[in-house]
């Protein structure tokens, strides 16, 4: 794209803080998801 050049150092800034909110976003959901299946087989099998 020919118009890019001069927005490129903006868009790629937004592009790359979108990408990495959207990673820590499923990182955290993972994570959230792995500790309380945890729990829950803690709890199923105390």
């Amino acid at each position: 794209m020919p118009g890019s050049c001069r927005y490129g150092p903006a868009v790629l800034l937004v592009h790359c803080t979108v990408s990495v909110m959207v990673m820590a976003g499923v990182a955290t959901m993972r994570v959230r998801v792995i500790v309380l299946s945890s729990v829950d087989v803690a709890v199923f099998f105390h």
